[in-house]
């Protein structure tokens, strides 16, 4: 079996809801300016070796966490994707509302922008492994576990800032604080009907409130460029995004999923290229929940 040494930040399987005649549109600024392409799945929302562990000898457990804990994460979410969309309305299985949560969780968490905001805190914070991962940072004190059994992570030199960032971010993502916050949120999948040019997604799709816990909180990630994945904290919040047109909502998710990009913002086809040029680089960084950027209700 081949080690993977290309780890999709954007998951294959979520990148296909945006194909259109074989192939999606991928935009990205280059020196020379914003870029539109045409690309398959397979050849973009990915870094080579990003999730590595270059400290590990073994080429398998060197990729271990693209191999083992982010491909299981993905098979499983492909599965609750298509219960969503194919059985709207239905209640999932526990075991199902559990993968998704990890799902959503890691979409936060493995980007190569997170990536890097993990290095700033593990650097400032002269991040150790004891008194049972204290350095998870002070957000997440709470008992975290990896979204899979410990033995299917081994670290090599703990010391190793690719090893403590792994360890940190699968922290990050089976927290059980947010997890659970997630858990109690009023699911829906959200469809569009009355669309201009489609919803976009990003290399940071994921939109949060600042915070889970108040009445207004809600999480909403696009999976597909006509319907929304929308977790919300009550009724009324949930209504707030409900009661908006299609064409309203369209235009807003937008506008926060290009403004919270890093570097890639996914299409169906090329026509946004004058949308995602004036938007994305534009906006300033945040200092909102975990550094992300942070939207209110509608």
């Amino acid at each position: 079996m081949s080690v993977p040494e290309r780890h999709h930040y954007l998951p294959e399987f979520y990148l296909k809801r945006w194909l259109k005649n074989g192939d999606l549109c991928e935009y990205r600024r280059r020196q020379n300016g914003l870029v539109a392409k045409p690309r398959s799945p397979r050849a973009t929302g990915f870094e080579w070796n990003l999730y590595s562990l270059p400290g590990e000898d073994d080429p398998a457990m060197r990729e271990q966490v693209e191999s083992r804990i982010m491909h299981g994460i993905d098979t499983r979410a492909a599965a609750v994707l298509r219960f969503m969309i194919d059985r709207p309305g239905i209640r999932l299985p526990q075991t199902y509302s559990d993968a998704w949560i990890l799902f959503v969780l890691s979409m936060i968490f493995r980007t190569p922008a997170r990536l890097r905001w993990l290095n700033e805190q593990i650097r400032t914070a002269d991040y150790t492994f004891d008194d049972e991962e204290r350095a998870t940072y002070a957000e997440l004190k709470s008992p975290a576990h990896p979204p899979t059994p410990e033995e299917y992570f081994v670290l090599g030199d703990p010391a190793e800032l690719s090893a403590a960032r792994m360890k940190l971010m699968l922290s990050m993502i089976g927290s059980r604080l947010i997890g659970q916050g997630l858990a109690i949120m009023v699911w829906e999948v959200h469809t569009l009907a009355t669309l201009n040019h489609g919803l976009l997604t990003s290399d940071d799709p994921v939109m949060t409130s600042n915070g889970l816990n108040s009445g207004d909180s809600f999480v909403i990630l696009p999976i597909g460029p006509r319907q929304l994945f929308i977790a919300a904290n009550s009724n009324r919040a949930m209504w707030s995004f409900r009661s908006q047109t299609d064409r309203a909502i369209e235009r807003a998710m937008n506008d926060a999923v290009v403004a919270q990009a890093d570097q890639l913002v996914i299409g169906e086809d090329c026509r946004q290229w004058l949308f995602v040029d004036r938007r994305l680089g534009q906006s300033k960084p945040s200092d909102g929940f975990l550094g992300r950027h942070t939207w209110k209700c509608p």
